[in-house]
């Protein structure tokens, strides 16, 4: 419950600077005649580079699609039997078999204990 709560007051505090920052922002660039010269050249600037990543587009748009085409071609050759799933040693229970197995020690049975609940709880099957 009390990761929770600190959970709820990071929140908090981020809002909060996050809306000072907004307010902050709006202040100076609506209130000063600097921040509006400065909030013009930004829109200035932005509409440049509209203009800019068109013209890269126009220049560079049938090069992205064909790389596109080629890359999806690679693709479908792949076998189709081919997964992302991990092998089995790699995941957590994989490797912890393997710390079983090549611990000294291992011919006894291995007690397996669970948590219930905050208590621990001896596995019945044995």
């Amino acid at each position: 419950m009390e990761n929770q709560n600190e959970h709820k007051l990071s929140s908090f505090w981020f809002g909060f600077l996050l809306g000072g920052a907004v307010t902050g922002s709006a202040a100076f660039f609506l209130g000063t005649k600097q921040g509006r010269k400065t909030l013009k050249r930004l829109l200035e600037m932005s509409e440049d580079m509209e203009g800019t990543i068109q013209d890269f587009f126009e220049e560079y748009g049938e090069e992205i699609r064909e790389k596109g085409a080629e890359l999806l071609e690679e693709v479908k050759k792949l076998p189709k039997n081919h997964t992302n799933t991990p092998s089995p040693g790699s995941t957590i229970h994989g490797i912890l078999d393997k710390i079983k197995i090549l611990s000294p020690g291992t011919q006894k049975k291995v007690k397996r204990f669970f948590v219930k609940e905050g208590k621990i709880i001896e596995d019945l099957k044995k």
